[in-house]
């Protein structure tokens, strides 16, 4: 993936110089802020829009995750604090929709591709319901019959 940016931004006039490091001397450059470009993955490890916001936007996380470095913003903070305890489905739908417009206003980075996800499901299993954008999958009504 890093050489086809750095070719593709060479393409442009743009010289990049592709550094590989170990993972833990890549947290330090992401939470020191010490960085032009990085290339980064996201994989939550629970099923939640809130996996990938609170990690990569919540602003008092900055030198504590691998966050995009936004600048310290409150009201921003306080809408991903108010997200994350929203209990009704809709409300919170509607909330990390407002999140996802106002941090792509931003342009933080640049999503490049999502995996191609295979499911298997039994004929039993009702309700599952596989979106375009893994792994941000709903799988609050699935159930066994």
């Amino acid at each position: 993936m890093a050489t086809f940016v750095q070719a593709n931004l060479a393409d442009v006039g743009i010289n990049v110089t592709i550094q590989q490091t170990e993972f833990p001397a890549l947290r330090a450059l992401h939470t020191s802020g010490n960085f032009d470009i990085a290339l980064d993955g996201r994989q939550p490890w629970y099923n939640d829009p809130d996996a990938h916001i609170t990690i990569g936007y919540l602003s008092s996380l900055a030198d504590t995750a691998m966050t995009f470095r936004f600048p310290k913003d409150d009201a921003l903070d306080a809408q991903i604090l108010k997200a994350q305890q929203t209990v009704s489905m809709e409300e919170r739908k509607a909330l990390y929709l407002k999140l996802q417009e106002e941090i792509l206003a931003r342009a933080p980075g640049a999503f490049l591709f999502s995996p191609k996800l295979i499911v298997f499901a039994r004929a039993n299993i009702r309700g599952l319901v596989i979106n375009s954008a893994p792994p941000l999958n709903e799988y609050w009504g699935v159930s066994k019959q």
